[in-house]
């Protein structure tokens, strides 16, 4: 019985700590938040060799209004690219298991349209 109340304790506890962390962390977004949703100088000039096939994978253009990079601006990044030296990959490979990813959820969509016409009955 005291082991079962430790534990409830501990849980709760827990969860404290992690609102806490979490709290903690919201000023961070601020701090790190981009003025204006403007491309920093860093990614200023990511996207412009690349731009066609990009448009395939339906890539937001290079200089997108929102905070999340493009596809060709990730790929720019020297510590993605250092990264992708040292697992061994390159480009092309990304490219190529993005659109395979994207064309098997394609197919997954329109299996699951499918399967929903059949079970939904027709008036």
């Amino acid at each position: 019985m005291i082991t079962q109340q430790a534990q409830i304790i501990a849980y709760i506890d827990d969860y404290k700590l992690l609102m806490i962390a979490t709290l903690a962390a919201i000023p961070l977004l601020i701090v790190f938040k981009r003025a204006g949703g403007k491309p920093s100088s860093d990614h200023a000039g990511a996207g412009g060799a690349m731009t066609s096939s990009g448009d395939e994978l339906g890539v937001a253009p290079a200089y997108s209004s929102s905070d999340e990079l493009t596809l060709d601006q990730l790929l720019a990044e020297p510590i993605v690219q250092q990264l992708m030296r040292r697992d061994s990959i390159d480009e092309a490979t990304i490219r190529h298991l993005l659109k395979e990813a994207a064309s098997s959820r394609r197919a997954s969509w329109a299996e699951d349209d499918l399967n929903a016409e059949i079970v939904r009955p027709r008036r």
